[in-house]
């Protein structure tokens, strides 16, 4: 990350508020995995993930009017860390993501396989 932000092409901000105005995409991760989400041994973890995290939840409020390209590498916990309605949005490529990821994936198995 360092590197990163030495090349002067990253830059480092500490609120989304901040970030949002100078991005053509927001990109954002699950906050729980999914082998947890449901798992009641892990539930206090979940709760404070959430807690921790929902001011940067992407949503209409955090874009503040601003329209950049929504991602998300699935899978999703509509609500939590990206507002559902935005995910069915014209500024979403979420699925074009998943969809990209899949001829990727189905290559890496043909080139294991040495079929392709």
């Amino acid at each position: 990350m360092e590197r990163a932000l030495r090349s002067g092409h990253v830059e480092q901000v500490s609120a989304l508020a901040e970030a949002v105005p100078q991005s053509d995409f927001v990109y954002t991760d699950t906050w729980v995995d999914m082998e947890f989400y449901r798992d009641e041994a892990y539930r206090e973890e979940t709760e404070r993930r959430i807690r921790t995290m929902m001011p940067f939840q992407v949503n209409r409020q955090t874009l503040q009017g601003y329209a950049p390209y929504l991602m998300h590498d699935m899978p999703v916990h509509p609500g939590f860390e990206i507002e559902e309605e935005l995910i069915e949005s014209e500024r979403s490529i979420v699925y074009r993501q998943a969809e990209n990821r899949m001829y990727a994936q189905m290559a890496l198995i043909l080139h294991l396989l040495g079929l392709g």
